[in-house]
């Protein structure tokens, strides 16, 4: 189920002097015997009773005339109330991270030190070193044949598709071991 956007209106604004109405007259007999006959006067009408404001102009116009809000309003209460748990507020944690090189093993670095330590071009993500990779080889050139290239009529080539967001180890991990499984299952049902 997903949880409703947490919005801080409408809501409530109790008047300091609020009184309830009362009942008039009783209409019990003695022993407290009801008396249908009897008639019973209709109740006295509130003072200051509460009001439900939908917007700050609302609010703005019963806080003028004393009105006050009825506990506090706040996205984290809001979650609280709906989940029964504490907001949590993961903050960004920069270390330990993987570094990425377009020739060499992929490391985890620790701390700032160890990421300024690293020598040659590593990156944040396996995508950027890969690009790094093939900017450096430049084109394929055929050695074979170099005056085939420039009799041949030039050819269309597709635009190259966008790259997906660069996946982390442990993402590649998990599709590693998924695939794992599925071939021994296969291997199972070959097998019978």
């Amino acid at each position: 189920m997903q949880q409703p956007k947490f919005t801080e209106y409408p809501k409530v604004m109790m008047h300091p002097n609020y009184q309830a109405p009362a009942l008039s007259g009783d209409s019990r007999g003695p022993a407290g015997a009801f008396k249908p006959d009897q008639f019973q006067a209709p109740p006295s009408s509130p003072k200051f009773p509460p009001v439900i404001v939908n917007s700050a102009a609302q609010e703005g116009e019963y806080a003028a005339r004393g009105y006050v809000p009825q506990g506090a309003s706040s996205g984290d209460a809001y979650y609280k109330a709906f989940t029964g748990q504490q907001p949590t507020t993961k903050a960004k944690v920069e270390y330990p991270k993987w570094k990425y090189h377009p020739s060499e093993a992929p490391v985890i670095v620790q701390n700032e030190r160890e990421e300024r330590a690293l020598k040659g071009r590593w990156f944040d993500n396996p995508g950027a070193a890969l690009d790094a990779l093939e900017e450096a080889a430049g084109p394929v050139a055929n050695a074979d044949a170099p005056s085939a290239a420039a009799e041949a009529p030039a050819k269309k080539t597709r635009p190259r598709a966008k790259r997906k967001k660069a996946r982390t180890p442990a993402q590649i991990a998990a599709t590693e071991r998924m695939l794992a499984a599925r071939a021994a299952n296969i291997d199972k049902r070959r097998a019978a």
